[in-house]
């Protein structure tokens, strides 16, 4: 991959879109005062005033969005037009950014990509439960950055950067419930942006804790699919066919974790 600079002096912007009065969303904006490479913007993203997490992300000296839309694709696209960064990070409002976070994604763009992406990892404070059902994710682990459809395949939401060019272009849908990153990487690989995974670039990320939890995701998850596809019919994968299968693999994962106790 061809290396632009070997240093670099651009504004980075997080956005942190957040709803429901996310009870972590005070950790996260917290570890993001403290990183190393300091942030030049917080972005936080309501969709109410009234949400009970204002007041704290005003007090951290955030620069507070409200979008009444009601849709997550909607939080992005305004969190991503109200973002004054050359590079613009997303990260899930569940998640603790180690404090070099910021320092490695302006690294990152040293490189000719246009997104770059990291692993979501399990907290070291997390229940036996979250534990058992992050076995999944775990074995899918990578060593070693990957570039182009890899790299498409691998990012992940919860933590990923943008080139702000990126936004002069495309932005994500404001109409998707759900998925929208997704949907937004895959018009980006499509149009030929260039896109990195590398799993050094990690955040810490909150697992649910119930049965119940992982079943409301995978609805919320089900249902987000349906207009996806309406939208990508190349998207569709072995889980949207055998959904069925999915679940039951996801229970057998999570059981022969519990019943072995081959936990992290």
């Amino acid at each position: 991959m061809k290396i632009l600079t070997t240093s670099s002096k651009g504004i980075i912007s997080v956005v942190v879109p957040t709803r429901n009065s996310s009870k972590h969303l005070e950790d996260c904006l917290k570890s993001l005062r403290e990183q190393a490479r300091k942030a030049d913007e917080i972005v936080v993203v309501f969709d109410s005033d009234k949400d009970a997490n204002v007041s704290i992300a005003r007090k951290l000296g955030t620069h507070i969005v409200l979008d009444s839309n009601g849709t997550i694709g909607s939080a992005y696209s305004a969190g991503a037009g109200a973002a004054k960064g050359d590079i613009v990070a997303f990260v899930d409002d569940d998640c603790i950014a180690p404090r070099d976070w910021l320092g490695k994604i302006e690294k990152e763009f040293m490189e000719d990509v246009d997104v770059v992406s990291g692993e979501d990892v399990l907290p070291g404070k997390s229940s036996f439960f979250q534990r058992a059902v992050y076995q999944i994710d775990k074995s899918r682990i990578m060593k070693n950055a990957v570039y182009g459809k890899r790299a498409k395949e691998r990012l992940r939401g919860a933590n990923i950067a943008y080139r702000k060019t990126v936004f002069e272009k495309e932005n994500f849908n404001p109409n998707l419930t759900g998925l929208q990153e997704p949907e937004f990487n895959h018009r980006l690989f499509k149009k030929g942006f260039r896109m990195k995974f590398d799993p050094k670039l990690y955040v810490y990320h909150k697992r649910r804790n119930s049965l119940g939890e992982i079943f409301m995701q995978i609805f919320r998850n089900g249902k987000a699919k349906v207009e996806l596809l309406k939208l990508h019919k190349d998207m569709v994968s072995f889980i949207d066919v055998f959904p069925f299968l999915y679940i039951f693999f996801l229970l057998f994962m999570t059981y022969s974790a519990i019943r072995f106790g081959n936990l992290v």
